[in-house]
Protein backbone atom coordinates (compact mmCIF):
# COMPACT_ATOMS: atom_id res chain seq x y z
CA UNK A 1 0.00 0.00 0.00
CA UNK A 2 2.90 2.15 0.56
CA UNK A 3 4.28 2.34 -3.02
CA UNK A 4 0.48 2.55 -4.05
CA UNK A 5 0.09 5.90 -1.93
CA UNK A 6 3.19 7.49 -2.77
CA UNK A 7 2.67 6.98 -6.31
CA UNK A 8 -0.65 9.11 -5.71
CA UNK A 9 1.40 11.51 -4.16
CA UNK A 10 3.92 11.17 -7.31
CA UNK A 11 1.25 11.95 -9.48
CA UNK A 12 -0.63 14.61 -7.40
CA UNK A 13 3.13 16.32 -7.43
CA UNK A 14 3.43 16.35 -11.34
CA UNK A 15 -0.38 17.50 -11.52
CA UNK A 16 0.33 20.11 -9.31
CA UNK A 17 3.47 21.02 -12.00
CA UNK A 18 0.83 21.02 -15.10
CA UNK A 19 -0.99 23.26 -13.26
CA UNK A 20 1.72 25.62 -12.69
CA UNK A 21 2.73 25.27 -15.96
CA UNK A 22 -0.68 26.02 -17.75
CA UNK A 23 -1.57 28.57 -15.24
CA UNK A 24 2.18 30.36 -16.48
CA UNK A 25 1.35 29.65 -20.12
CA UNK A 26 -2.02 31.92 -19.44
CA UNK A 27 -0.33 34.64 -17.50
CA UNK A 28 1.92 35.16 -19.83
CA UNK A 29 -0.65 34.65 -22.96
CA UNK A 30 -2.75 37.47 -20.93
CA UNK A 31 -0.05 39.78 -20.67
CA UNK A 32 0.99 39.14 -23.97
CA UNK A 33 -2.94 40.36 -25.26
CA UNK A 34 -2.89 42.98 -22.33
CA UNK A 35 0.12 44.70 -23.97
CA UNK A 36 -2.08 45.36 -27.36
CA UNK A 37 -4.93 47.37 -28.78
CA UNK A 38 -8.66 46.18 -29.36
CA UNK A 39 -11.19 44.97 -26.98
CA UNK A 40 -10.75 41.26 -27.82
CA UNK A 41 -7.20 41.09 -26.38
CA UNK A 42 -8.22 42.78 -23.50
CA UNK A 43 -11.07 41.02 -22.47
CA UNK A 44 -9.20 37.76 -23.20
CA UNK A 45 -5.93 39.20 -22.07
CA UNK A 46 -7.42 40.17 -18.47
CA UNK A 47 -9.13 36.48 -18.44
CA UNK A 48 -5.89 34.52 -19.27
CA UNK A 49 -3.82 36.58 -16.99
CA UNK A 50 -6.93 36.21 -13.55
CA UNK A 51 -6.93 32.35 -14.69
CA UNK A 52 -3.22 32.36 -15.16
CA UNK A 53 -2.39 33.69 -11.62
CA UNK A 54 -4.77 31.37 -9.90
CA UNK A 55 -3.86 28.32 -11.67
CA UNK A 56 -0.25 29.10 -10.60
CA UNK A 57 -0.65 30.08 -7.17
CA UNK A 58 -3.01 26.74 -6.94
CA UNK A 59 0.03 24.37 -8.09
CA UNK A 60 2.60 26.06 -5.83
CA UNK A 61 0.19 26.11 -2.52
CA UNK A 62 -0.66 22.36 -3.81
CA UNK A 63 2.18 21.00 -4.55
CA UNK A 64 4.24 22.65 -1.55
CA UNK A 65 1.65 20.68 0.27
CA UNK A 66 2.48 17.39 -0.24
CA UNK A 67 5.52 16.60 1.11
CA UNK A 68 3.51 17.07 4.54
CA UNK A 69 1.01 15.32 2.82
CA UNK A 70 3.17 11.95 1.62
CA UNK A 71 5.16 12.08 5.80
CA UNK A 72 1.45 12.15 7.70
CA UNK A 73 -0.16 9.26 5.64
CA UNK A 74 3.35 7.06 5.34
CA UNK A 75 3.51 7.83 9.41
CA UNK A 76 -0.39 6.54 9.52
CA UNK A 77 -0.28 3.61 7.63
CA UNK A 78 3.50 2.16 9.33
CA UNK A 79 1.44 2.83 13.10
CA UNK A 80 -2.23 1.47 12.07
CA UNK A 81 -2.69 -0.01 8.92
CA UNK A 82 -6.72 -0.10 9.53
CA UNK A 83 -7.07 3.46 10.18
CA UNK A 84 -4.76 4.38 7.54
CA UNK A 85 -7.20 2.27 5.17
CA UNK A 86 -10.42 3.42 7.01
CA UNK A 87 -9.51 7.15 6.84
CA UNK A 88 -7.70 7.53 3.51
CA UNK A 89 -10.39 5.96 2.05
CA UNK A 90 -13.16 8.28 3.21
CA UNK A 91 -10.43 10.91 2.28
CA UNK A 92 -10.39 9.65 -1.04
CA UNK A 93 -13.89 8.80 -1.71
CA UNK A 94 -15.05 12.39 -0.73
CA UNK A 95 -12.27 13.94 -3.13
CA UNK A 96 -13.30 12.25 -5.80
CA UNK A 97 -17.01 12.67 -5.26
CA UNK A 98 -16.28 16.31 -5.32
CA UNK A 99 -15.12 15.85 -9.06
CA UNK A 100 -18.50 16.01 -10.37
CA UNK A 101 -19.81 19.23 -9.05
CA UNK A 102 -15.82 20.49 -10.79
CA UNK A 103 -16.47 19.04 -13.94
CA UNK A 104 -20.05 20.82 -13.54
CA UNK A 105 -18.54 24.02 -12.37
CA UNK A 106 -16.14 23.89 -15.40
CA UNK A 107 -18.62 23.44 -18.13
CA UNK A 108 -20.89 26.34 -16.87
CA UNK A 109 -18.05 28.36 -16.83
CA UNK A 110 -17.18 27.25 -19.88
CA UNK A 111 -20.79 27.75 -21.75
CA UNK A 112 -20.73 31.34 -19.87
CA UNK A 113 -17.49 31.86 -21.84
CA UNK A 114 -19.28 31.17 -24.69
CA UNK A 115 -22.51 32.54 -24.22
CA UNK A 116 -20.44 36.11 -23.74
CA UNK A 117 -18.15 35.78 -26.47
CA UNK A 118 -21.66 35.63 -28.89
CA UNK A 119 -23.47 37.66 -26.75
CA UNK A 120 -20.37 40.16 -27.33
CA UNK A 121 -20.01 39.96 -31.03
CA UNK A 122 -23.51 39.73 -31.60
CA UNK A 123 -23.85 43.52 -29.18
CA UNK A 124 -20.25 44.39 -31.36
CA UNK A 125 -19.28 44.57 -27.56
CA UNK A 126 -15.67 43.28 -27.84
CA UNK A 127 -14.35 43.25 -24.04
CA UNK A 128 -16.93 40.94 -23.45
CA UNK A 129 -16.48 38.72 -26.18
CA UNK A 130 -12.76 38.55 -25.48
CA UNK A 131 -13.60 38.10 -21.58
CA UNK A 132 -15.59 34.71 -23.38
CA UNK A 133 -12.67 33.82 -25.03
CA UNK A 134 -10.62 33.61 -22.13
CA UNK A 135 -13.34 31.74 -20.41
CA UNK A 136 -14.66 29.08 -22.55
CA UNK A 137 -10.62 28.74 -23.06
CA UNK A 138 -9.54 28.09 -19.50
CA UNK A 139 -12.87 25.60 -18.45
CA UNK A 140 -11.40 23.93 -20.96
CA UNK A 141 -8.02 23.15 -19.85
CA UNK A 142 -9.59 22.95 -16.56
CA UNK A 143 -11.54 20.34 -17.55
CA UNK A 144 -9.00 18.20 -19.13
CA UNK A 145 -6.39 18.81 -16.21
CA UNK A 146 -9.37 17.45 -13.74
CA UNK A 147 -10.04 14.86 -15.51
CA UNK A 148 -6.55 13.63 -15.50
CA UNK A 149 -6.51 14.41 -11.48
CA UNK A 150 -9.89 12.56 -11.32
CA UNK A 151 -8.54 9.43 -12.86
CA UNK A 152 -5.49 9.16 -11.01
CA UNK A 153 -7.75 9.90 -7.38
CA UNK A 154 -10.40 6.54 -9.20
CA UNK A 155 -7.13 4.40 -9.54
CA UNK A 156 -5.85 5.20 -5.91
CA UNK A 157 -9.52 4.43 -4.29
CA UNK A 158 -9.78 1.08 -6.14
CA UNK A 159 -6.36 0.23 -5.06
CA UNK A 160 -7.28 1.14 -1.32
CA UNK A 161 -10.80 -0.85 -1.68
CA UNK A 162 -9.11 -3.80 -3.30
CA UNK A 163 -6.24 -3.72 0.07
CA UNK A 164 -7.60 -4.40 3.63
CA UNK A 165 -4.81 -5.03 6.18
CA UNK A 166 -4.92 -8.31 8.14
CA UNK A 167 -2.26 -9.35 11.07
CA UNK A 168 -1.25 -12.68 11.59
CA UNK A 169 -0.84 -13.30 15.26
CA UNK A 170 1.68 -16.23 16.64
CA UNK A 171 1.51 -18.66 18.99
CA UNK A 172 2.77 -16.39 21.67
CA UNK A 173 0.37 -13.47 20.69
CA UNK A 174 2.76 -11.36 18.76
CA UNK A 175 2.15 -9.88 15.31
CA UNK A 176 4.48 -11.67 13.21
CA UNK A 177 3.36 -9.71 9.96
CA UNK A 178 1.07 -7.45 8.05
CA UNK A 179 -0.83 -8.72 4.94
CA UNK A 180 -3.95 -8.17 2.93
CA UNK A 181 -6.61 -9.64 2.32
CA UNK A 182 -9.08 -9.22 -1.18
Amino acid sequence: MARAMNDWIDGERDGSVGFVGAGLLSLGGGALLLSREGGIEQGAGATFAIMGGTLTLFGVVYGSSLPGLRRDLGAKLAKDPAGYDREETARMQGIVDRFYLYRWAEIAIGATGVGLLVGGLAAEEDVVAGVGIGLASEASVLLVLDALVEARGHRYLEQLDSWKPSAAVGPEGAMVGVGRTF
